[in-house]
């Protein structure tokens, strides 16, 4: 299995990914979903996920704040985003 974290701070959009994986990825294994970066970053710490989907654009902290305030990352990474302006920096 792979364990994985949903971090988005919109309701609808955790559970339309919840969904999804559910329908389409039977190994993958959603152990946290949050609406918030300080909330992902303690449950990355704590459940040590593979992989994590992370809405980039979030009030307060944004998905790249959480990413540079790791120490080290130890998962795999997809940013799931609304807004075309976070392609160029996603990609870097």
């Amino acid at each position: 299995m792979i364990k994985t974290i949903l971090v988005d701070d919109e309701q609808r959009g955790l559970t339309s990914l919840r969904k999804m994986l559910e329908q389409n990825c039977p190994e993958v294994e959603i152990v946290a979903e949050c609406m918030n970066a300080d909330t992902a970053k303690e449950k990355i710490l704590q459940l040590k996920p593979d992989l994590i989907f992370l809405d980039i654009s979030m009030p307060g902290k944004n998905g790249f704040d959480l990413l540079n305030e790791m120490e080290e990352i130890l998962f795999e990474l997809i940013f799931v985003t609304a807004h075309n302006d976070y392609i160029l920096q996603a990609f870097r």
